[in-house]
């Protein structure tokens, strides 16, 4: 009896192995036995990531045994919802389509965090303002003297670097484009009066340098030299010296000094026309473009050889090519641009305007309509990695991410209906304030 029970088992196992090996082969070079079909398939791989890393996988509703990052094999074609979680941060959700003998991947997608905002001071600030390059903040508040003073802090220590004791709750202050200076400027006479420097620690008056009404200040690598543009024309000014020379004088709109270059804009006979010239001999200037008669134009840097010219009146966006000057503008595919950010890295451009956001694609010379809105959008700005669009919206600043694939990922960051708020990419933490006029902080990234 022995003998034929090993016979019968013998007999069992090698049934069993012609039976599963074909399946363990089939299996292995990525085929599938589907029972409801009752055929062999060939299936697909599924690979996801995150930043940050080591998060819950949930496919179709199921969690996953794996965390981030991992590879998911032998799936049926088809349809499958991914969500990835981790403490701390928001849930990201998209559907993805798998296909046979392919490997269809999430990238490596971006997460953002969930930890509640954080105040960054008690005082009661109002007018606040951010620095191009996220560099500081600078805020009014009130003092013992029944009058006000304007504070500036660093952005990553959150240190107070001035504090300038009774100036006029009735100006607008501005941040240089170097953010070397703040600016005081009077919105009745649309003049600048007042020159506070964040680095030399000096603070005029522009009257005392000159009696020229200032309607622009240019900031160049020269210690102590700024240039301003006024009615009568282009001046260069010497702090230490409180003096004021004319350099051109025509009727200029706008003008931007990089390096040895001068852009500007001039008026001919009410025709804008944009010029460029050495600044060693500005006399000899080259014209690139006639502009449109009836705009307001401004100039903004060359960021990847082009040049961003502003018509602000008929809302329309150029880049205008420096090396082979060639025009590509934006108003010819879509006529509305309130404002415009580059990415952290240069490559694309955000332009919205009070319903739409856009981004353009400088590579593939490419342009997309990220969000259209019946709701009013007041503000915009790029994530520190440069994956989301954070953009004010309705009471809420909202985070969109620019992964077109199916559904995008829609966050609220922050509850808040004022504006502007400031993207920290160094610290990857956006600074805001509310109603109340408290200034709070939070970590994004």
């Amino acid at each position: 009896m022995r003998k034929k029970y090993r016979r019968i088992y013998a007999f069992t196992l090698v049934i069993v192995f012609f039976v599963i090996a074909p399946i363990l082969v089939l299996y292995a070079t990525g085929y599938r036995y589907d029972f409801g079909d009752n055929r062999v398939i060939k299936t697909g791989v599924l690979s996801i990531d995150s930043d940050p890393r080591n998060a819950q996988i949930t496919i179709n509703g199921e969690e996953t045994s794996s965390k981030t990052p991992t590879v998911v094999k032998n799936l049926f074609p088809g349809d499958y919802s991914v969500s990835i979680s981790k403490d701390g941060y928001f849930a990201w959700e998209k559907s993805f389509s798998v296909s046979p003998n392919r490997s269809t991947s999430t990238e490596r997608v971006s997460l953002l965090k969930s930890d509640n905002s954080t105040l960054v001071t008690e005082e009661r600030a109002s007018s606040i303002i951010f620095s191009q390059n996220d560099s500081y903040i600078a805020y009014i508040v009130p003092n013992k003297n029944k009058t006000v003073n304007l504070i500036v802090k660093q952005q990553s220590t959150l240190r107070t670097i001035r504090t300038i004791e009774g100036v006029d709750p009735d100006m607008e202050f501005l941040f240089s484009n170097n953010n070397g200076y703040i600016f005081s400027f009077n919105p009745v006479t649309n003049n600048i009066e007042r020159l506070i420097s964040l680095t030399e620690q000096y603070d005029v008056l522009v009257s005392s340098i000159s009696s020229i009404s200032i309607k622009k200040l240019i900031e160049s690598s020269k210690d102590n030299y700024l240039y301003a543009i006024t009615e009568n024309g282009l001046y260069q000014i010497d702090t230490n010296k409180g003096t004021a020379e004319i350099l051109i004088s025509k009727t200029i709109v706008d003008a931007i000094l990089i390096g040895q270059s001068l852009y500007y804009i001039e008026e001919r006979e009410d025709v804008p026309i944009l010029l460029k010239a050495d600044f060693d001999n500005l006399a000899d200037s080259q014209e690139i473009l006639t502009l449109s008669h009836n705009g307001e134009f401004f100039l903004s840097n060359i960021v990847q050889d082009y040049l961003v010219l502003h018509d602000s009146s008929n809302k329309e966006l150029s880049l205008i090519g420096i090396q082979n000057q060639y025009s590509l503008n934006l108003n010819k595919l879509n006529p509305d641009v309130t404002r415009f950010v580059w990415s952290p890295n240069h490559n694309l451009l955000l332009f919205y305007n009070d319903f739409e956001i856009w981004v353009l694609n400088l590579e593939l010379d490419q342009q997309e309509l990220l969000i259209r809105s019946s709701g009013q959008i007041r503000y915009a700005d790029w994530s520190p990695d440069g994956k989301w669009i954070i953009y004010s919206h309705e009471g809420f600043i909202k985070a969109i991410e620019l992964d077109e694939r199916g559904k995008r990922n829609i966050i609220d960051l922050a509850q808040t209906d004022n504006i502007p708020f400031s993207i920290n990419n160094d610290k990857k933490v956006m600074f805001y304030h509310d109603s109340s006029q408290n200034l709070f902080q939070k970590v994004i990234q």
